[in-house]
């Protein structure tokens, strides 16, 4: 956490020094005061020619002291500035490197100082974690792909024999529930292919323009079966002003994304009640807002750690914690946002994207 006010290093060497200067000012000065007095009151022909001279000098001992103060204060800093350029070279890569992800190491000089050993001791640290990221990467996408072939076996030979005929009802009900963990597994495995991608910055786009309209309805009706299990109702408001509903961006992603919030709004919302999702597209505007809503048991749900990787607020719910971190970063890859708010017993996610924009490929 930032504070508020801050003094940096270049400001306090400059105070430092300016401090030293004036005291030692301050001591000579008075020293030289004294002894100039003293040859003053020994050569002194009246005592008003006296005054007059003492006067001068307190003076003169003021406006050459005032004047080092300046001169030096000034010197101080531009020498700390200098001072300080090799710490501010290492700040400025180090920043890159955490904002852009960057693999560029931090620049190492042959001064051999504690800068020197600060650099090559942050390049270390740099790398040791960059190859445990890429280890992390590796395994996501490796395990992703090799999961897929399997699942996608087994889905296959599931649903093959609930077309049977003859069979045992419960039977039939074991090889539905194995239908769906698979589903529920592939889901998983699609999600974690995503985030691989994600996380090495690199995640594959393919934008067109489609209607978001026909998506939303595709997903409901995809949903259908899980809302009916609670018994809850799908309402769903479109912008009766709105020309249409196009948008330019990559429709499997913008899918992930809403099947995401409605499954979660499925799954966290309370049975006997409405998931209402309205669209609107305001013709001053070349933003799309998208809000789903739906009704919770507490009063107000906790969201500060909601689009948090792998966070899950409901241990018992089914899931991977991927749901509202992966929308998050989906979303902003078309240059979109996400808001979150609950209160008085209802949960808002609202996704705005602009429609016409270029999808944002590089990094955050």
């Amino acid at each position: 956490m930032r504070h508020r006010y801050r003094i940096d290093v270049k400001f306090k060497i400059t105070l430092a020094f300016s401090l030293i200067f004036i005291v030692l000012c301050a001591i000579f000065g008075l020293i030289g005061y004294h002894q100039v007095h003293g040859m003053m009151i020994r050569v002194a022909v009246s005592h008003d020619a006296l005054e007059a001279n003492l006067r001068s000098l307190r003076h003169l001992i003021f406006t050459v002291c005032a004047l080092s103060v300046l001169v030096s204060g000034l010197a101080a800093y531009v020498i700390a500035s200098l001072l300080l350029v090799p710490l501010q070279r290492i700040i400025h890569a180090a920043r890159n490197f955490a904002t852009n992800k960057t693999h560029d190491p931090i620049p190492v000089d042959g001064t051999r100082d504690e800068l020197h050993e600060l650099s090559v001791t942050i390049n270390e640290m740099i790398s040791r974690i960059d190859e445990a990221v890429q280890q992390q990467q590796n395994f996501f996408a490796s395990a992703s792909h090799e999961l897929k072939t399997p699942l996608a076996i087994l889905r296959t030979e599931v649903e093959v024999g609930l077309r049977k005929p003859g069979m045992e009802e419960g039977v039939r009900q074991l090889l539905s529930n194995q239908l769906e963990e698979i589903s529920r597994l592939q889901a998983i495995v699609n999600e974690f292919l995503v985030v691989s991608q994600l996380r090495v910055g690199s995640p594959s786009i393919y934008k067109k323009p489609f209607d978001l309209s026909v998506l939303i309805v595709k997903v409901f009706n995809q949903l259908l079966p899980l809302l009916r299990q609670k018994n809850m109702e799908p309402v769903i408001h479109f912008d009766e002003e709105a020309a249409d509903f196009i948008v330019q961006a990559d429709e499997e992603k913008i899918r992930i994304v809403l099947l995401n919030l409605l499954e979660n709004a499925a799954k966290y919302g309370v049975k006997d009640t409405a998931i209402v999702c309205k669209v609107d597209k305001p013709a001053w505007a070349e933003e799309l807002t998208l809000q789903f809503t739906n009704t919770t048991h507490e009063e107000k749900v906790a969201t500060e750690n909601l689009q948090v990787a792998f966070f899950r607020s409901d241990l018992v719910q089914k899931g991977a914690g991927l749901g509202l971190w992966l929308c998050n970063e989906i979303v902003r890859l078309h240059n979109g946002r996400i808001a979150v708010s609950s209160g008085h017993h209802r949960f808002a996610v609202t996704v705005s994207i602009v429609t016409g924009v270029s999808i944002i490929t590089g990094s955050p």
